[in-house]
């Protein structure tokens, strides 16, 4: 019997979870199938969410993450319409936060492992790479049983799934299920010498990938990661090749055939598919809960993801910390997490299932654009609530 509570999955909600408990006296197992540093297929944008996040871990990593010379930051958005039309807009930075910038750009294989290495060195946690979880199964009245591929099992008295999109806690333990409507699919690759690169986020919302957007977003030593999102459903019912179509996008549009005439694809062009919040799903249950892309937190328009899932982890923390002390893993205990995070992202993610369904029509975003181009109430409106938007998620 493992008596400390078991996390499945060191990425980031996985790993500050750990951090966070560990700050409060409760000793965690933490697992993850890879080893570290490894590659994750991702858009590689840090919000100021998630900077506010680590804040509440220590004030000081929001700095030290942005000194890191694998970090690059970013000032504005840099938005394009199906029409054509395009606008910028500057976002507040988090000073607040001591950061300078409203947010960072950095790689997965970059930061996820800057976090890890605060839990390596950290009392009370116990880390466990290459180790994969293949089942979880509920034991009454013990807990969750977690099968390895290799190795014994183990029982806890409490199972925390931060093992992501495809997550092995949520398929043994919930009803959850895929449904392509509430499920978005992603390709990403890096480009080196793309012409034009500036410290704006780049998101250009094209016809043939509405809801969606193409991305362009400059990393560290003046590369560009470059990506296309859209919702499943749309990518099977008009059978798109978001591969293709990303790269048709680049050396075919107007908008971007100039700047990557000269480019170099630095990298495969990865696909990776990303739970949208935009479907209410099972987070907890008798001795589990669960945190970030296992959860099913990704912002529905935007498609970021990391602010959603270290968010998860502060509030899970509270919660896993009072069910330790108590040794009450019921599922009334547990669900408080649940309810404390539905709260905190309720009215957040009815702005952006709202604008995920206005996005589908083209007019209204080239009215949209043209509107934050000029200087009129309909503008001002809009621009406060991007900021606001930019503040609290993507």
């Amino acid at each position: 019997m493992q008596a400390s509570p078991v996390i499945v999955g060191a990425g980031p909600a996985g790993t500050l979870c750990a951090l966070l408990l560990a700050r409060q006296g409760v000793p965690t197992l933490l697992l993850d199938k890879a080893v570290f540093p490894r590659a994750k297929t991702c858009g590689d944008a840090l919000s100021g969410k998630a900077l506010r996040a680590l804040h509440t871990l220590d004030p000081a990593l929001p700095q030290e993450l942005a000194a890191l010379p694998q970090t690059e930051l970013y000032d504005s958005l840099l938005l394009s319409g199906p029409g054509g039309g395009r606008v910028h807009l500057q976002l507040p930075p988090n000073n607040d936060l001591g950061a300078s910038a409203p947010g960072y750009l950095v790689s997965r294989y970059v930061f996820d492992n800057w976090l890890l290495e605060l839990a390596r060195n950290c009392p009370g946690i116990t880390l466990c790479t290459h180790r994969q979880v293949h089942k979880a199964e509920f034991v009454p009245s013990q807990g969750i049983r977690l099968s390895f591929t290799s190795g014994d099992p183990i029982l806890t008295p409490l199972a925390i799934g931060a093992d992501g999109a495809h997550s092995v806690l949520a398929a043994g333990l919930t009803a959850n299920a895929l449904q392509r409507r509430h499920y978005a699919a992603s390709v990403r690759a890096y480009y080196t010498q793309v012409a034009g690169l500036t410290s704006a986020l780049e998101l250009h919302f094209l016809k043939a990938i509405q809801p969606g957007y193409l991305w362009i977003f400059r990393m560290p030593g003046n590369v560009a990661n470059v990506g296309v999102i859209c919702r499943s459903d749309v990518v099977s019912r008009k059978k798109l090749n978001i591969r293709q179509l990303l790269q048709e996008a680049l050396a075919t549009d107007p908008l971007f055939s100039s700047r990557f005439a000269g480019a170099h694809l630095q990298s495969p062009v990865e696909g990776f598919g990303l739970p949208l919040a935009s479907q209410r799903r099972q987070l907890t249950g008798p001795h589990f809960l669960l945190l970030g892309d296992a959860a099913g937190l990704v912002d529905p328009f935007t498609g970021e993801g990391i602010g959603n899932a270290l968010l998860s982890a502060t509030i899970a923390a509270e919660t896993i910390a009072s069910a330790y002390k108590t040794g009450d893993y019921s599922p009334k205990m547990l669900a408080g997490y649940a309810v404390r995070l539905r709260r905190r992202l309720h009215k957040e993610l009815a702005v952006s299932r709202f604008l995920q369904k206005v996005s589908t029509w083209p007019g209204c975003l080239d009215a949209a654009v043209w509107a934050l181009r000029h200087a009129s109430p309909v503008a001002s409106a809009l621009n406060w609530a991007v900021r606001q938007k930019r503040r609290k998620g993507f």
